[in-house]
């Protein structure tokens, strides 16, 4: 399960993302200033993907691009 906060990082004011991965390391994604709507967009993605790697499913996104598309609107750029 991930959580989603707006946090005050060393001046830098945004959203962040934490989540334990499959090894229970703790993991964050900082998404930066970007809307409320962009976040939980992001957050729901990341959410459906960790599910599914600790399910050992599939994810079940209705697209494929869905977490580009939504961290992109944060700023964030994923190479391929």
């Amino acid at each position: 399960m991930a959580s989603l906060r707006k946090e005050n990082d060393r001046g830098r004011i945004g959203w962040k993302i934490r989540y334990r991965d499959d090894k229970k390391k703790q993991r964050v994604v900082w998404l930066g200033q970007c809307s409320k709507k962009a976040a939980n967009d992001a957050f729901r993605h990341i959410n459906e993907l960790v599910s599914a790697k600790a399910n050992g499913g599939p994810p079940t996104m209705r697209r494929s691009d869905g977490l580009r598309n939504s961290t992109a609107n944060c700023g964030i750029v994923w190479k391929r």
